[in-house]
């Protein structure tokens, strides 16, 4: 089994095991856009493609002290900081990873959705 740089010749491979296995849990990926896209074959056969694609993680801490009325408009305007700046950043998407219920309800309501599937993460 060998592991090689994603080629573009890749993506047609790539576009069927999607379409046949994964059409329902996600968008194709664009992997192209991604840092260290690859593929891995065993034997000329394409077992995996796959890459690491950057994410924009929003990331805030909120003074519970004030009214609610007061992090409401505060989340207001750095919501509308945070649209404006990931797209300058060509991203496509924010991410926030929330446990406050109140927090993930407040979010919500500001066009946020959740995603398919459970969210993990590993340390490096």
């Amino acid at each position: 089994m060998q592991i090689r740089s994603f080629n573009p010749l890749d993506e047609s491979i790539a576009r069927y095991l999607h379409t046949k296995f994964f059409i329902d849990e996600f968008e194709f990926p664009i992997f192209m856009k991604m840092h260290g896209a690859v593929t891995v074959e065993n034997e000329g056969k394409v077992i995996l493609v796959g890459g690491i694609r950057p994410i924009a993680e929003t990331v805030a801490i909120t003074n519970k002290d004030v009214s609610v009325r007061e992090r409401r408009e505060a989340l207001i305007k750095y919501l509308q900081f945070c649209l404006y700046t990931g797209a300058n950043f060509k991203y496509d998407q924010i991410h926030a990873f929330v446990q406050d219920v109140d927090f993930i309800e407040h979010l919500l309501k500001f066009s946020f959705r959740e995603t398919k599937g459970k969210s993990l993460v590993c340390d490096i």
